[in-house]
């Protein structure tokens, strides 16, 4: 009987080893996983926002554009109506 406790024990014992094992495995995996995918979700967060700073620069760029058409535009009605008064 004595032997067979000692069996079991042992059984038990590679068993345990074994699922510890396997379990740090997939922990290691799952952490891995993790990091791979935290990376991606960084990823394309700085891909977002380097998106929208594009946009905004563009959009920046083509107000600065009009801007300068309209004072243009300004200083050129000005002109005119200084030569008309004058």
């Amino acid at each position: 009987m004595v032997k067979l406790i000692i069996d079991m024990k042992d059984e038990f014992n590679k068993l345990y080893t074994y699922l510890n094992k396997r379990f740090d495995a997939l922990d290691i995996a799952v952490s891995t996983k993790s990091d791979k995918s935290d990376v991606e979700l960084v990823k394309n967060a700085v891909d977002g926002l380097y998106g929208q700073i594009d946009a905004i620069d563009t959009e920046s760029t083509a107000i600065s554009a009009h801007l300068i058409r309209i004072d243009e535009t300004l200083a050129d009605h000005t002109t005119r109506l200084e030569k008309r008064v004058a």
